[in-house]
């Protein structure tokens, strides 16, 4: 659903009544609150899942603030070509995600 997606990928929220006045009557705030349910219940929570390159931006707001920003830059460039050329690498293939 809408409410879902923008949950995951805005990183401001949305009220569930913004929402049902956006649909203009159509839907109200507790029917995309059990459609969301159901769509969330029937993938087994299985959404989003992190990335590679999620992981790496997370891993680089840890640095130290003394580290330049163009170091930051070089570092997240080497680290995603690294990530990219391991998909070419079919030992990694294998390996089965983390749960």
């Amino acid at each position: 659903t809408l409410h879902i997606a923008i949950k995951i990928h805005e990183v401001r929220k949305i009220k569930l009544t913004t929402l049902a006045n956006l649909s203009r009557g159509q839907f109200g705030p507790k029917h995309i609150e059990e459609m969301e349910w159901m769509v969330l219940t029937s993938l087994n929570w299985h959404i989003h899942p992190p990335t590679s390159m999620s992981f790496l931006s997370h891993l680089l707001l840890l640095l130290p603030p003394q580290v330049s920003d163009s170091s930051k830059e070089d570092i997240y460039a080497l680290s995603r070509y690294i990530t990219e050329l391991s998909v070419c690498d079919s030992s990694f293939v294998e390996i089965n995600p983390s749960a």
